[in-house]
């Protein structure tokens, strides 16, 4: 599965590279890296979550507005570092988006850690930049609007059967 992935990660950001999609400053091999790990982890949810949920692995690479990874609200966001924080930059953020955070410390193995909605996050006193030049709301795994994933997975397919 990984290899599909990455495979499949490494396709989307030549495309990106090639249309000149925004690679916040970063280096070709950093984009590719770093889209491997943020497809590594949406192939984590997606074992979670199962068939259940439409995943859109290839969406448009350029958009007016920021699209969901899964369903028409869950946007996916991996971490490589168990410290590391949940983080949204505005121009990726919708209100109505559920943020699911993914730890992959521990590649291969990955943790569905928690979610949060958007209009939660999205405070004063989560906004800063940590040194990266992208500032960003921010939020810690264990903050009070964090939610256990099985309460994303329960709304996810209900509102899968929905829109079907």
């Amino acid at each position: 599965m990984i290899e599909w992935v990455d495979k499949i990660a490494d396709e989307q950001t030549r495309l990106a590279l090639a249309v000149g999609a925004d690679g916040e400053g970063r280096d070709d091999a950093t984009r590719l890296q770093r889209g491997r790990e943020g497809y590594r982890a949406e192939m984590a949810v997606r074992r979670y979550f199962g068939r259940a949920v439409p995943w859109h692995i290839k969406r448009p690479l350029v958009t007016n507005k920021p699209k969901p990874d899964f369903s028409d609200f869950i946007d996916v966001k991996g971490r490589t570092n168990k410290s590391h924080r949940l983080g949204v930059q505005r121009k990726v953020w919708c209100a109505d988006f559920a943020y699911l955070l993914v730890c992959g410390a521990d590649h291969p193995r990955y943790r569905i850690v928690s979610w949060c909605w958007g209009h939660e996050l999205a405070t004063d006193d989560r906004w800063s930049d940590p040194g990266t030049g992208r500032p960003q709301w921010w939020v810690c795994e264990n903050d009070p609007i964090m939610k256990p994933p099985a309460a994303l997975l329960r709304l996810a397919v209900l509102r899968s059967r929905q829109l079907a």
